[in-house]
């Protein structure tokens, strides 16, 4: 989800309601009130390089979408995510092939032992790694649902430094989800 941005030198009577209004170097920006997090200090700065004119936006950025019942990630587009977590998840993947198929559970366990070791040596990895878990729970279909439920949140569960690792990473949702 991108997050749009308006600007203007005018009187910006057609954002009173719904936007709040930032002062850039060179006028008023309006971001959406709802669907956004503001991280404080934002900086909202218009960039002008020979090639494009835009905004750069720090501490602005989407709110997570609701659950709202399953999505529609499969355990495969799972599979492919975790290239943004760390990068030898090809080697990982392949030994999970077998003749029978893909083995996700026992992948997805790998994974989350792999994670838990490196959590502290590695926090940037292990934070990107709690974001990918919620979005399991968030976004994924059914049987990605129950692999993270079943299988990445108990392994997580085990280690008390971990867990509490993992909880300082999650949003207030996804908290109160696993609390319930």
């Amino acid at each position: 989800m991108e997050i749009s941005v308006s600007f203007t030198d005018g009187d910006s009577a057609e954002y009173s309601e719904g936007y709040t209004r930032y002062e850039s170097q060179t006028g008023y920006v309006y971001v959406p009130a709802k669907g956004v997090i503001i991280e404080q200090p934002a900086a909202i700065r218009y960039e002008r390089h020979p090639w494009i004119e835009a905004f750069e936006l720090d501490g602005i950025r989407p709110e997570p979408a609701r659950r709202e019942g399953f999505g529609d990630k499969s355990i495969q587009g799972f599979v492919l995510s975790l290239g943004k977590v760390y990068d030898d998840v090809q080697s990982d993947y392949d030994m999970f092939v077998k003749e029978a198929g893909f083995e996700a559970e026992s992948f997805f366990k790998h994974v989350t032992e792999r994670m838990i070791a490196e959590a502290f040596a590695e926090p940037e990895q292990f934070r990107r790694f709690s974001g990918f878990t919620e979005n399991m729970w968030r976004l994924g279909d059914e049987p990605s649902y129950d692999l993270a439920m079943g299988t990445v949140i108990p392994a997580l569960r085990k280690n008390k430094d971990i867990w509490d690792r993992f909880n300082a990473e999650i949003t207030d949702e996804f908290r109160e989800a696993l609390a319930g």
